[in-house]
């Protein structure tokens, strides 16, 4: 990405036990270096790792022969890791495995077919609400959020890429909403979305495409946000596991572009418009 600058990057390697406490520690000491991004990889393993928060919890059952009461112990920990990581003076990502559940359905050929039933975080429940936002990726690697305060993602099923974090850090920096209509500056003045066309991009070179569908059978010149908002409106009211469903489709069909405004295609631009446009049209 041109002029994507990468500061220095060190790391802190964590051995078992992974404690809270040892946690702690490794957060206080990059704190303490000027860290301004925290990059905390995994931690599921304070929770189900050697010496992480269930093993505590077990080695206290086991000792006061009460599991209930075990989690005595274990709790306050649980709460001042967490606390510390949203309370320290950087920006922090968190990173955690993730465990999914299948489900035998009927497939196209009327054989029985595996089919993954959701993602669950391997960590106490709760933490997803406790960040800005909180990003799934599916297996075919589609990011979606069940949560975002930011309102960059709403909607949107894509391939994680630098330009992912220019858009979170123009939102912490700056304040800049995700809406491509509402794009305003802090003085309030109009500014051109990161999506929109600049000077060095016109809407003359910019990808378009016409397009014929049953609903509107008069030709339509089709652009990447027209597409993109057709998906959106095609997706609404949908589950997570469709709308998953719904990014692998657009992933097969686009040669692995998730998100649609990356689209230089014309005749891709076509053909999902035909697909998933409904009959309000762009």
């Amino acid at each position: 990405m041109d002029g994507l600058v990468i500061g220095e990057y060190n790391v802190i390697e964590l051995r078992p036990p992974f404690s809270p406490k040892n946690y702690l520690e490794a957060i206080r000491v990059a704190e303490n270096a000027g860290i301004e991004f925290l990059i905390v990889d995994s931690l599921t393993h304070a929770w189900t790792g050697e010496g992480g928060m269930l093993e505590i919890h077990s080695n206290v059952a086991d000792r006061t022969k009460n599991s209930y009461t075990a989690w005595r112990e274990v709790t306050p920990l649980h709460n001042q890791l967490v606390d510390r990581i949203l309370q320290c003076d950087m920006h922090v990502m968190i990173s955690l495995r993730a465990k999914t559940e299948y489900t035998l359905e009927d497939g196209p050929n009327g054989k029985k077919m595996p089919v993954k039933k959701g993602m669950e975080p391997i960590f106490r429940s709760g933490l997803e609400y406790e960040v800005t936002t909180h990003f799934e990726l599916s297996q075919n690697h589609a990011a979606c959020t069940t949560k975002d305060r930011s309102g960059l993602f709403d909607g949107e099923y894509f391939i994680i890429t630098p330009a992912t974090g220019a858009k979170i850090w123009g939102w912490l920096t700056e304040g800049v909403p995700a809406m491509h209509d509402a794009a305003m500056t802090k003085a309030g003045e109009p500014q051109p979305h990161a999506d929109a066309p600049t000077d060095t991009q016109s809407t003359h070179n910019r990808p378009t495409a016409t397009a014929v569908t049953n609903d509107n059978p008069t030709d339509i010149t089709i652009t990447p946000e027209h597409v993109d908002k057709a998906i959106k409106a095609y997706c609404a009211g949908m589950d997570k596991q469709a709308k998953l469903q719904v990014a692998a489709e657009i992933k097969a069909i686009t040669g692995g572009i998730v998100n649609c405004l990356d689209i230089t295609d014309a005749n891709v631009l076509a053909l999902l418009y035909q697909k998933f446009s409904k009959q309000e049209g762009p």
